[in-house]
C-alpha cells in the first residue's frame, strides 16, 4: 500500500516533486504553444516550407535569391505585434537578375500571408552585398549582414522596388518613427501587405498609418 508521503511527493532523479514549479512550467509551455499559433509564427513556419534553408536564419528561393524575416518593433501600440512580420531583405544574385525572381519571391510571401493572416512590412532601401566565389564565405557574409552602400542610382532603384511592391499588392503606410534616415526613406518608400483574413482589431489599430495617396 502506498504511503501518505509517497502520494504527496514524487521523486525524480533524487529531487522532490514540486507542484508549484510544475504549474509554472505547464503555464509557460501553454503560453509557448499559444504563441506558435499566432499569425507571425505561422508565417515563419510556412515560409520555412515554401522556401529552402540557406544559412543561419536566411532562406533562399531556388538558390537564386536570399531573404530573411524579422519582428516589427517601435510602432507604439503595434510594438511586437503577433499579427505582422518584417520582410527585412531580399537579395537576388547578379546572375539571376532581370528574370522576375524578386517578383516571384514577393508573390510567395503574399501567398503565405493570405494563408496565415499575417501582415508583411517592407521598406525600399536598396543595398549591395560583398560577393565572393567561395560559397561558404558568401553564406557567412550574407548571414552576418555584410551589406554595402548601393552602387548605382539609389533613388531609381528605390522607385523600382516600390513598383514591385505595389504590383504585389502592398500599400504605402507611414512608419516614420522607425526610420533612422528619413531623408532616404519617406512614407512613400515604406509598405505593408494586409491579407483579407488579417485580425480586424489589428487592422483597425493601424489604419491611421495608411497613406491616402502614394
Amino acid at each position: 500500500m502506498r504511503s501518505q508521503r509517497f502520494l504527496q511527493y514524487k521523486f525524480s532523479r533524487g529531487k522532490r516533486y514540486d507542484p508549484i514549479a510544475q504549474a509554472i512550467a505547464k503555464d509557460a509551455q501553454q503560453r509557448s504553444y499559444e504563441r506558435v499559433k499566432t499569425p507571425y509564427y505561422q508565417f515563419r513556419l510556412t515560409a520555412q516550407k515554401r522556401f529552402d534553408h540557406y544559412y543561419g536564419g536566411l532562406l533562399t528561393y531556388q538558390g537564386q535569391a536570399v531573404l530573411n524575416f524579422d519582428i516589427v518593433l517601435g510602432l507604439g501600440e503595434d510594438r511586437q505585434s503577433e499579427n505582422i512580420i518584417l520582410l527585412r531583405s531580399v537579395f537576388v544574385f547578379p546572375e539571376y537578375r532581370g528574370n522576375g525572381v524578386c517578383s516571384t519571391v514577393l508573390q510567395i510571401c503574399t501567398e503565405i500571408a493570405d494563408v496565415t493572416g499575417c501582415c508583411i512590412v517592407a521598406v525600399c532601401n536598396p543595398f549591395s552585398v560583398a560577393l565572393t566565389d567561395n560559397p561558404d564565405t558568401q553564406k557567412k557574409w550574407l548571414s552576418e549582414g555584410f551589406l554595402l552602400e548601393y552602387e548605382g542610382d539609389y533613388k531609381g532603384e528605390q522607385a523600382r522596388m516600390g513598383r514591385r511592391f505595389r504590383k504585389a499588392g502592398f500599400e504605402n503606410w507611414d512608419i516614420s518613427e522607425t526610420i533612422q534616415n528619413k531623408q532616404r526613406c519617406t512614407p512613400n518608400d515604406t509598405f505593408i501587405y494586409v491579407p483579407k483574413n488579417a485580425d480586424a482589431d489589428f487592422v483597425e489599430a493601424i489604419k491611421h498609418r495608411f497613406l491616402i495617396s502614394a
